[in-house]
């Protein structure tokens, strides 16, 4: 939906299989409340919280698989100091992103 020229209200993405890629919702053309990404296989991939185009509040993202993968807390666009938590693909928490993606 488009108002005034700027992306407005509840968006919708699609992989080529059909499963849905993407939800997001937008407030004069920027990015303004729960945004959620899944996987091809249907699964969650993020889910994040938005407010006037900037992050705000909680982000979650999940491996193929659906274990977690991490999490952390974003203010104003940045990310909150001490927030960031890891976890690798069979649930076990891990030091950094890269030791996630193992």
């Amino acid at each position: 939906n488009w108002k005034n020229g700027k992306l407005e209200g509840l968006q919708f993405g699609w992989h080529e299989n059909d499963e849905k890629a993407l939800e997001s919702n937008f407030k004069n053309g920027k990015a303004h409340g729960l945004v959620i990404n899944w996987h091809k296989n249907g699964l969650k991939k993020s889910e994040s919280h938005w407010k006037d185009g900037k992050e705000n509040g909680p982000e979650v993202l999940w491996h193929q698989n659906g274990e977690k993968k991490s999490e952390r807390m974003w203010e104003d666009g940045k990310v909150v100091e001490g927030s960031t938590k890891f976890w690798n693909w069979k649930g076990y928490p891990v030091n950094s992103f890269k030791e996630a993606t193992k």
